[in-house]
């Protein structure tokens, strides 16, 4: 089976448009459509469903697909790796989807203790490469088939206006909050699905006025007396600031974990475990931070 065909596999699956994967491809479409029919021949099962103009993965292709992306994740780990053989500068990629705040500190001391290592960064879930990166910072711990070390367990309290009646107090109960506009990320987001899971437990439910889709547009929102959130504690007092107090919470326990994950498989260079004994070195020195 030829790697040109796979990669055309993934375009098609990607665009879910022949006439368009054709046309990056710089193939006519009847020559891509013959070589998706070869594939689903060698395979001897579809791997498209029609909808349409559209062109959709059945559950064969999605098996597939996630399988070319693992090739890509090793190809791609084995190139930098005989570029670090043969003396060429080495590269990690690292998905950093949470404690953002942090990242020019934790970049600070990669680029000291690492001087030769190029980095490229990625944040938040809609910029994270569909292959992976070589290593993730991320709210919940990886899937099956990735290496996963506990950074960080922070607590969860309420970041609110320095305005706010509230925010003369030293700590704040749930039972204070009712009848309060809060501000949130998107469902899609960790955070909010553990702090629900167990605000749901309390019977408290809060009334989110407004939905945001990242950090920093939440953290505008409360510096202009738009409402109150739920917040890491820790990796959020760089936030805070004369408009933005942040409090913990007196009944109720709310926290989070920061996870680093990798991949299993793959050529993993000297580069990349030097970058993640780092990272661990870097969140080990904070408060709540897993030590060494």
């Amino acid at each position: 089976m030829e790697l040109e065909r796979l990669q055309a596999f993934r375009l098609v699956a990607q665009l879910e448009n022949i006439s368009k994967a054709a046309e990056q491809l710089h193939v006519s479409q009847p020559s891509l459509s013959q070589m998706i029919h070869r594939l689903e021949k060698e395979w001897g099962c579809p791997l498209f469903r029609r909808e349409g103009r559209r062109l959709r993965l059945n559950r064969n292709g999605e098996i597939l697909l996630e399988t070319v992306y693992r090739m890509d994740t090793l190809l791609e780990q084995t190139r930098r790796a005989l570029e670090e053989e043969n003396g060429l500068p080495p590269e990690v990629s690292l998905y950093v989807g949470c404690a953002s705040i942090l990242l020019p500190a934790l970049l600070q001391r990669l680029k000291s203790r690492t001087p030769g290592v190029r980095y490229r960064i990625c944040q938040w879930d809609r910029e994270e490469p569909r292959g992976g990166a070589d290593l993730r910072i991320a709210a919940e711990p990886g899937a099956p088939g990735e290496i996963t070390d506990i950074l960080l367990r922070e607590d969860i309290g309420l970041a609110l206006p320095a305005g706010h009646p509230l925010a003369q107090k030293a700590a704040v109960s749930l039972g204070e909050l009712q009848g309060e506009e809060f501000i949130s990320l998107q469902p899609g987001w960790a955070l909010y699905r553990q702090t629900l899971a167990v605000l749901e437990e309390t019977g408290f439910s809060p009334s989110v006025a407004a939905w945001v889709d990242n950090p920093n547009l939440l953290r505008e929102l409360l510096q202009n007396g738009l409402g109150l959130a739920f917040v890491p504690l820790l990796s959020w007092q760089g936030f805070a600031d004369d408009r933005v107090v942040l409090r913990p919470l007196t009944d109720c326990s709310l926290h989070r974990c920061i996870y680093l994950t990798r991949r299993e498989e793959g050529a993993v260079s000297s580069a990349m475990q030097t970058c993640a004994r780092e990272i661990r070195g870097f969140f080990g020195g904070l408060p709540g931070g897993k030590s060494l």
